[in-house]
């Protein structure tokens, strides 16, 4: 069997030719030739080399980023961050230090007026003439209670905010005091304001107090008596067993 020659093989009786091509930075000789270094390889075969040849890239070491220690400019945490320029805790408290605080908010609404006198509340009023305030998390209160409670310094709870003044919109603290559902009905009487209309003062009703008195005199018939009056028949039936009208015999 016939063993193919290597291609590189040189017969003993022959000498190495020499490469043409030099290296660089040398002088052409002998035993010099471009196929003992990677990148002069196949120059002497007339090809050019298509990667550019530049300088080795510097290596940077996996250094540490440098930590600032600071204090939130709205809460007052300490925390640590690797931004220089940052000045908040969280996007929370940047988003809130767009906005300003309760307090503030709560003041642009209330008159400089002197402390004897009723400070109107200059926002928007509910229906029943209270000073409606919305709160940092966007729950609405009334403006009396939140001044009563930001005077105290504590939620009033299951207490109410009560007025002194019978101002509705009246915010002074001066004029507020808490308390309970019987305290403040307590008060409204003993002040002559409590409105206990009854029988024909009241603004609803359609009997009389002679009707009443002519059904509880016939109380057979019900049904005779609803369609002369023009009632129901739930209300012939609340006037004969006295759930209404109670204080006409």
């Amino acid at each position: 069997m016939r063993v193919r020659p290597a291609v590189d093989a040189v017969p003993e009786h022959e000498e190495p030719a020499v490469c043409a091509v030099p290296l660089r930075g040398e002088p052409q000789g002998e035993g010099q030739c471009c196929k003992g270094r990677p990148e002069q390889r196949g120059q002497a075969a007339g090809k050019v080399s298509r990667k550019p040849v530049s300088a080795p890239r510097k290596q940077y070491g996996p250094y540490p980023r440098r930590s600032f220690d600071k204090t939130c400019q709205r809460c007052g945490v300490s925390f640590t961050t690797t931004h220089r320029e940052q000045v908040f805790c969280s996007r929370k408290c940047a988003k809130r230090a767009e906005h300003p605080d309760e307090v503030t908010r709560f003041m642009a609404n209330v008159p400089l007026l002197p402390a004897d006198q009723c400070w109107p509340w200059m926002g928007r009023l509910t229906s029943w003439g209270y000073g409606a305030f919305k709160r940092q998390g966007g729950k609405e209160t009334r403006a009396h209670r939140w001044m009563l409670e930001h005077t105290r310094g504590e939620p009033l709870g299951k207490l109410f905010a009560c007025h002194r003044c019978d101002n509705p919109p009246c915010v002074n603290p001066a004029h507020l005091f808490a308390g309970t559902n019987a305290d403040n009905a307590g008060d409204m009487k003993a002040k002559g304001r409590a409105r206990s209309a009854r029988g024909a003062d009241h603004p609803h009703t359609i009997l009389t107090a002679e009707q009443v008195a002519i059904i509880r005199a016939n109380p057979i018939g019900r049904h005779i008596h609803a369609k002369n009056f023009g009632v129901a028949k739930a209300t012939i039936d609340a006037v004969v067993w006295r759930r209404s009208w109670r204080h006409v015999p």
